[in-house]
């Protein structure tokens, strides 16, 4: 029953780092996305962002989000989103952030990004205020209909 429970609870921060990794291992990882999308493939010279370099900046941020709440969902399953919970959760969401980018050091074509790693970070810090904001909204609407 144990196993059970410990499945439920990390089986989706698991699995969801694994498709981080697998995103992380490709030296392109826009190409699969269609290209209205991405816009030109052709860098641009011009001082703003291109439409793939935006796409890519929020994947991360939002990659990194979902890995953040599940890491806190699974931390804190039944109890209160207590703060040590969610820095735990923040802790490691950057902690896999930090060994991926290193990991992008043995992709050709990838490297280690410091702005990426900052992105991830406040994706991270996305993610937990998202769930502590839906797991109080849901203890709140629990209380009431006691």
């Amino acid at each position: 029953m144990q196993i059970k429970h410990f499945l439920i609870r990390w089986l989706p921060v698991l699995l969801w780092a694994a498709v981080i990794f697998a995103a992380s291992a490709n030296p392109t990882p826009y190409q699969a996305l269609p290209g209205s999308w991405v816009g030109p493939v052709a860098p641009s010279e011009a001082a703003a962002p291109s439409r793939a370099e935006l796409l890519g900046r929020f994947l991360h941020a939002g990659e990194y989000a979902v890995l953040a709440a599940l890491t806190a969902r699974a931390l804190i399953w039944r109890s209160k989103a207590r703060l040590s919970y969610l820095a735990a959760a923040l802790g490691l969401a950057v902690l896999f952030a930090l060994s991926d980018e290193v990991h992008q050091l043995y992709v050709p074509g990838r490297s280690f990004e410091v702005g990426d790693l900052a992105l991830d970070g406040c994706g991270s810090l996305a993610g937990l205020a998202g769930y502590a904001l839906i797991k109080a909204a849901v203890q709140l609407q629990s209380r009431r209909c006691l």
